[in-house]
């Protein structure tokens, strides 16, 4: 991890206090022992609501985390052109001197695969343009859903793909991005409710895997060696399960069983096997619309994903919801950064880093 933070000596005496506190039902002994290693801790703010701006210019009102984060990702149509003018913008100076004065690496996630139009490389370059020439650097890009959005069965447009010919799409983007962008890392986003991993293993929905005849596994697969034959790399799995999606307990159709934590386990297996990165997104929906229950809820998940004994590489705080309405201040009740801050609290005497001991 990059900064200090508060540091709790004793992992059980800090989930009791927790528990307490914030009227989790949670036993400490619950909790399996912990994998000793550098964490990273990621942010996201949503993109639907204020502009993040306020946090490149109010520093001292989100202090605690701030100095505490590894990396910010941002949505890459928030730097594009005014044509997605319904999303919040970035102004990339602010945010470049920002990132660059506090040591906090950049990445970008980018939704740019579609089937006709502009191909994903322009849009790629438009989306991570302004925030080079601003003078920063993008270590990352996150693709969300590219497979999804080529495939047949899922797309129905005349020119979808098998998943062998997406496979092949991918190695020509990661080449053509590599070429113009040397070193940057390229990561795919994991939609996990919408996949069956294994036909043993369903997704909560499943519906892409209906939809392809594909488990998420026979994807990954297919992915990586494709891309490893062409002297490529898959630099990480990123999962996108919200935590009102992880404890599901049976599938939308209720005609099985779903087990988000052995799920993760064995993603977890596959990415370690591969030396591939494994990050999980922090956040819950909020179905009575309530900036309190996404606050809970999200530090719930973290407790439920180290009771299921799942030891991400990164943690990604993000949001892609109309709540919480504000980011700042962290001291502020249940924004967004408020959130983000206990979460980290919680997160330190969940999973110790070697230099916390």
């Amino acid at each position: 991890m990059r900064k200090t933070f508060r540091q709790t000596t004793c992992l059980f005496l800090a989930i009791v206090i927790f528990a307490a506190c914030k009227k989790v039902p949670v036993s400490p002994f619950d909790y399996p022992e912990a994998v000793i290693k550098n964490y990273e801790i990621g942010i996201a703010p949503s993109h639907l609501t204020v502009s993040p701006d306020s946090l490149f210019t109010q520093p001292l009102a989100w202090k605690e985390v701030y100095e505490a984060v590894d990396f910010y990702k941002y949505y890459g149509q928030q730097v594009t052109p005014d044509t997605f003018v319904w999303r919040t913008r970035i102004n990339p100076a602010f945010f470049v001197d920002f990132s660059t004065s506090q040591k906090i690496k950049i990445s970008c996630e980018l939704g740019s695969f579609h089937l006709g139009g502009r191909s994903a490389e322009l849009l790629t370059d438009l989306q991570l343009q302004p925030i080079l020439e601003a003078g920063g650097t993008i270590t990352a890009l996150h693709l969300d859903g590219p497979v999804r959005r080529l495939i047949k069965g899922i797309n129905k447009h005349l020119q979808a793909m098998s998943l062998q010919q997406v496979a092949e799409r991918m190695v020509e983007f990661w080449q053509n991005i590599h070429r113009k962008y040397p070193g940057i890392e390229i990561g795919l986003i994991a939609n996990l409710p919408n996949w069956d991993y294994t036909r043993q293993l369903p997704g909560y929905s499943g519906r892409f895997s209906d939809s392809t005849g594909y488990t998420y596994r026979q994807v990954l697969d297919t992915l990586y060696n494709t891309l490893t034959n062409a002297g490529e790399k898959i630099a990480f799995i990123e999962v996108d399960c919200p935590y009102n999606y992880y404890r599901k307990k049976r599938t939308l159709r209720n005609d099985g069983v779903v087990n988000n934590g052995q799920k993760l386990r064995a993603l977890q297996v596959w990415c370690q096997q591969r030396n591939i990165q494994l990050h999980v997104i922090i956040n819950s929906e909020a179905s009575d619309n309530s900036p309190k229950t996404y606050h809970d809820n999200t530090l719930k998940y973290l407790l439920a994903l180290r009771r299921d004994r799942i030891f991400p590489d990164k943690f990604l705080f993000q949001s892609w919801y109309d709540i919480p309405a504000e980011n700042l201040p962290e001291s502020g009740k249940y924004t967004f950064m408020n959130t983000v801050r206990d979460g980290i609290i919680l997160l330190r005497a969940l999973y110790p880093a070697p230099n916390s001991r």
